[in-house]
Parts: C-alpha cells; structure tokens; sequence
C-alpha cells in the first residue's frame, strides 16, 4: 500500500468539537484504542503505532486544549524504528507543501516584476 494522508476538513470540523470533559475525552480515547485493538487482530497487523489527538473544552476557562495520546501494539521495540519512519514521511510531505508553495510565491513575484 502506498503511503495514504486523508484530508477531509468537512470531516475534521466536525471531530475537533471539544469535549466538555476530560473524563469525556478519556473514555472516546480508551473505546478508540479497544477498536483499533480488534481492527488490528481482524487484520492481522503485528506492529501499530498511533498518536491521537483530541479537543478538550478546559473545566476552568473553557478554553479549548488538544490532548494527545500514544498507542502502541506489538513489539515494542519496533514502535521507535515505526515512529521515525513516520517523523520522516510527515517531514517530506510538510517539505513539498513547502517546495510548492515557494514556487507559487516566485511565480507570482515574478508576473508581478514583468508588469
């Protein structure tokens, strides 16, 4: 399977409402972390790494703060060699945004220059 980045904002905007608890945010987290669980031996996929992201509203302020939290199956001594592996397709995907943005921005300096 190639590397797969889904991007659906529809969709994000609807999974970043806050949850008004952290009690609330635990529990979608731990029911989240059981069905990957049994996604995982359905599949038969020894090593899963997964870092999950949840929107909070803050008891206090009501401020809304993003808690993360690791999930690991398998060996745990592949987990760091699976975590590099995904820091460096991010990093190569965040740098051709980049690339492609630069050559947007010079493109329109330079219409901008022949004017």
């Amino acid at each position: 399977m190639k590397p797969k980045i889904t991007q659906d904002l529809k969709k994000y905007e609807e999974l970043s409402v806050p949850y008004e608890s952290e009690e609330a945010a635990d529990a979608a987290l731990i029911k989240f972390n059981e069905g990957l669980s049994r996604l995982r031996d359905e599949c038969r996929i020894s090593d899963v790494l997964v870092m999950a992201a949840v929107h909070v509203k803050s008891q206090q302020d009501g401020k809304t703060a993003i808690f993360n939290a690791p999930m690991a199956f398998g060996n745990s001594l592949h987990a760091p060699e699976l975590a590099a592996r995904l820091f460096s397709f991010f990093a190569g995907h965040v740098l051709d945004h980049a690339e492609r943005l630069m050559s947007i921005i010079k493109g329109k300096q330079m219409q901008d220059e022949s004017k």
